[in-house]
């Protein structure tokens, strides 16, 4: 009997909150749950402040031309090159989407060709997919045809969901929720699918995020207008898509 001098092995010492947390993130596999924000919001009304918001900025090629009307200003202009896309990150250049587990992506458009047309690109890497194994989410347009995209594959592709948006302007929503992908089109619900695609997982610890390029072979692009580009990192209601697009809709002929 050693008495005071008596040692004991494994010995349970209590830690903070705090240090938990430290510990989790540091070691951990695990993407812990983001607080909810507006992600992004570029009203791209001038070079100044309409490619940056609070929690993000776009860089990039193109050119600013006049919105659907005069009262929503500018709209960035991608001429369909490859030169010309945005590159969205945080506002310190790093990874915007990485811990989404669900979002909502909003914006108007109008394009300028039928053949396809890619909105939005949300990929682990800038690497290039390969079919039937993709891993990335995808907005993009063709012959008035607005999909969505949420893949995660393994030899197989599961259905996206797809609405009819015409050859003018239009608002567009997208909600990947946990466990589904809808799409609207002017402030109306057209199509969801059921998925079982983690977003986090599709899109890993250093997302890209890009307007107007996917990244199939050397590059797919989009040719013609966006303006009132918008993620945020939720799947919001129908009111609440509704509510969103209600500047656009107002603009919109009275239907009789």
């Amino acid at each position: 009997n050693f008495g005071a001098l008596k040692k004991r092995h494994g010995t349970i010492l209590p830690i903070t909150d705090e240090e938990y947390k430290a510990i989790k993130a540091k070691y951990s596999d695990e993407v812990p749950e983001p607080e909810q924000k507006v992600l992004a919001d570029f009203n791209f009304d001038d070079e100044t402040t309409g490619f940056e918001s609070e929690n993000a900025k776009a860089t990039g090629n193109y050119t600013l031309k006049d919105s659907y009307n005069e009262k929503a200003g500018k709209a960035v202009y991608l001429d369909g090159s490859a030169d010309q896309y945005l590159q969205v990150t945080d506002k310190e250049g790093k990874s915007l989407l990485t811990g989404s587990r669900s979002m909502t992506v909003s914006f108007d458009m109008k394009a300028d060709r039928t053949s396809t047309n890619w909105a939005m690109y949300a990929a682990p890497n800038s690497t290039a997919p390969t079919y039937k194994y993709e891993k990335y989410l995808g907005i993009l347009n063709a012959n008035g045809e607005t999909t969505a995209q949420r893949y995660n594959n393994n030899g197989t592709r599961p259905a996206s969901v797809s609405a009819n948006s015409g050859n003018d302007w239009s608002h567009i929503d997208v909600v990947y929720a946990e466990d589904s992908t809808s799409i609207y089109v002017n402030g109306e619900k057209k199509a969801t699918e059921k998925s079982d695609y983690d977003l986090s997982t599709i899109l890993g610890k250093n997302s890209i995020l890009q307007i107007g390029k996917a990244n199939w072979g050397s590059g797919e692009y989009f040719k013609g207008w966006i303006d009132n580009f918008r993620i945020e990192n939720r799947a919001l209601s129908e009111e609440q898509v509704t509510a969103l697009s209600e500047d656009f809709v107002a603009t919109l002929p009275a239907v009789i």
